[in-house]
């Protein structure tokens, strides 16, 4: 889904135009069950999809494509990477891909003996004037923001984000946090997948309570939405905040980021420091 500012079965078809279709599903390594909302696609491209509830996928390559490498990544997992004419040669139509679990190492958080306060940091425009939103059901589709706190070692208790106008029925997205790395969003932070859904949003500020992932953010943190299932017909449209702090997005999971120079979207988070 194209931010606006303004396995694994495997098949291949060869349309017109040099075009294939990569489709398949992602399982658990271990547990055999399908894995949902694993970002797939082509290293550096605007190409690719994110799994299903039921770990199935669907997307359209180009023969240009052919020299590139496929991506299969999603938090907690050992990701999958393969050139696609290795891929192609190695996963029939009946086999499978399957991601590895990784063992979960939670973060532990040393509180201090000095006295701790919240504090609300980030665009906190209610704008319906200026707005911006997703012009496409394309999934993996990503948008971030910078946030910046004075201080170094922030709990991360509450994400907020201001809702424009949507007229979606329901909305799921996944929440990421990057490293603000030579002015691009860089590793992420997260050792959990934070998905978060809502039916029958409104307008208005969204919030998201991550407090029990102990989520310690440092002076530059990059706050992304990340858009993973498709729900059909419908708009959600986000306050905009002209000349703000930069924005970041990316067309596809494993693509590249660009930067919006013109505003920011409307995103807070509370800290605890």
């Amino acid at each position: 889904m194209r931010f606006l500012i303004i396995l694994a079965l495997f098949s291949l078809a060869m349309p017109m135009r040099g075009q294939f279709e990569i489709s398949g599903y992602v399982v658990d390594a271990k547990s055999d069950k399908p894995l949902a909302f694993v970002n797939i696609g082509i290293i550096n491209k605007n190409t690719g999809t994110v799994s299903d509830i039921a770990g199935r996928f669907t997307f359209i390559a180009t023969s240009s494509d052919l020299q590139d490498s496929i991506r299969f990544s999603m938090i907690g997992y050992t990701e999958y990477t393969l050139d696609i004419k290795s891929y192609m040669a190695q996963h029939g139509a009946e086999s499978r891909i399957a991601l590895l679990p990784m063992t979960e190492q939670l973060p532990s958080i040393v509180i201090s003996g000095k006295r701790l306060r919240e504090q609300l940091i980030g665009s906190t425009s209610n704008s319906k004037i200026f707005t911006c939103g997703f012009a496409s059901d394309n999934l993996g589709n990503e948008v971030g923001q910078l946030i910046k706190i004075k201080n170094e070692n922030n709990i991360l208790k509450k994400i907020h984000i201001h809702i424009a106008s949507v007229t979606h029925d329901t909305i799921r997205f996944r929440i990421n946090l990057y490293e603000y790395d030579n002015d691009r969003p860089g590793r992420n932070l997260l050792n959990n997948n934070i998905i978060f859904s809502v039916v029958d949003p409104k307008d208005g500020w969204m919030t998201i309570d991550v407090q029990k992932y102990n989520i310690v953010l440092g002076r530059h943190t990059i706050v992304a939405l990340e858009w993973i299932e498709d729900f059909g017909a419908g708009e959600i449209r986000f306050s905009y905040r002209p000349l703000g702090p930069p924005l970041f997005y990316r067309k596809a999971s494993q693509g590249n980021w660009e930067r919006e120079k013109r505003g920011s979207i409307s995103m807070a988070v509370t800290v605890i420091n």
